[in-house]
């Protein structure tokens, strides 16, 4: 997918029913290319419309939201920036695994996992 994304000016996710991971979002957040969603595209990752995301529940409003990135490089230059920051702050392996860690072995369980997995430190 890399040629692809390499190629857009703007990943439009326009879902609307769903549920799950938004991989599509973070994966594009990943190659810093700002994202026009439906607010199911992005529920659950607390992303915040004209922050990291542009963010519209209908046909026209997505519309406005691409042309505004496709009418302002430094638009979509910035929510791609922005996107790619909360991606490293609270989706790479390194951020999510004290969190899973907490969950799985509780605050005062022994160390059964290590503090930090083999290769996840300073993964981006």
């Amino acid at each position: 997918v890399t040629p692809w994304y390499a190629r857009a000016a703007a990943v439009v996710v326009p879902l609307r029913h769903g549920a799950g991971t938004r991989l599509k979002v973070l994966e594009a957040f990943a190659y810093r290319r700002p994202v026009v969603a439906t607010p199911v595209a992005v529920a659950g990752l607390a992303v915040d419309d004209g922050d990291e995301v542009l963010i519209s529940d209908t046909p026209s409003g997505l519309a406005r939201a691409v042309t505004s990135i496709l009418d302002s490089s430094s638009l979509g230059n910035a929510i791609a920036q922005r996107a790619a920051d909360t991606l490293e702050a609270r989706f790479v392996p390194s951020a999510v695994y004290p969190t899973l860690r907490h969950a799985v072995l509780g605050q005062n369980a022994p160390s059964a996992m290590p503090a930090h997995p083999a290769g996840t430190a300073g993964v981006t």
